[in-house]
C-alpha cells in the first residue's frame, strides 16, 4: 500500500497562487514589470462644468500631463515602483500597479477648451472643464395669454 502525503493547500495559498499566475500573464518580458494600468475616473456633470476624478495616488502633479488637441482631453502620466528592498526568503505580494497610462476623451462641443484647468489633491486629479455660455441651461418665459391670465390672478 502506497503511503497517502497531505495534498491540502488552504484556499489563501491558492488565492496568492492565482494572483501570481495572473501577474505572470500580464507581465512586460522585457523588465518584468507590469504594465497597461489605467487610473479609475468618475465624471460628474454640472449646469455649469464637466468634473472629471482621476485617482492618481502616489504622483505627483509632475508625472501628469493634461493636454487638449483637436477637441480631444488626454491624460497621460507615468507612476514609477518605489525602491522598497526585498528580503531574501521572505514573503512577498505586489497588488499595486505601475507604469505608463494614458487615457483620451472626445470632448463635447458645450466645453470651452481654452479655460481648463486641474487640480491635484490627496491622490485625486481633478480636471475642470467649463461649458461655453451658449451650452448653459438657461430658462425661457413663456408668453401668451394664458401666462398673462396666470400672473394678473
Amino acid at each position: 500500500m502506497m503511503p497517502t502525503r497531505n495534498l491540502w493547500i488552504s484556499p489563501i495559498e491558492r488565492l496568492y497562487a492565482i494572483q501570481r499566475e495572473l501577474d505572470r500573464a500580464f507581465e512586460n518580458e522585457t523588465n518584468g514589470t507590469t504594465t497597461g494600468w489605467v487610473p479609475p475616473m468618475d465624471v460628474v456633470e454640472t449646469a455649469d462644468e464637466v468634473l472629471c476624478h482621476l485617482e492618481v495616488p502616489g504622483m505627483t502633479p509632475d508625472n501628469i500631463e493634461i493636454r487638449v488637441q483637436d477637441n480631444m482631453l488626454v491624460v497621460a502620466g507615468e507612476k514609477k515602483a518605489g525602491n522598497e528592498e526585498q528580503k531574501e526568503g521572505g514573503f512577498r505580494s505586489v497588488e499595486r500597479r505601475y507604469g505608463r497610462f494614458e487615457r483620451s476623451f472626445t470632448l463635447p462641443r458645450s466645453i470651452d477648451t481654452n479655460h481648463v484647468t486641474a487640480r491635484h489633491e490627496n491622490g485625486v486629479l481633478t480636471i475642470v472643464l467649463p461649458k461655453v455660455e451658449a451650452s448653459k441651461p438657461r430658462r425661457i418665459q413663456i408668453d401668451g395669454a394664458s401666462a398673462a391670465r396666470a400672473l394678473n390672478q
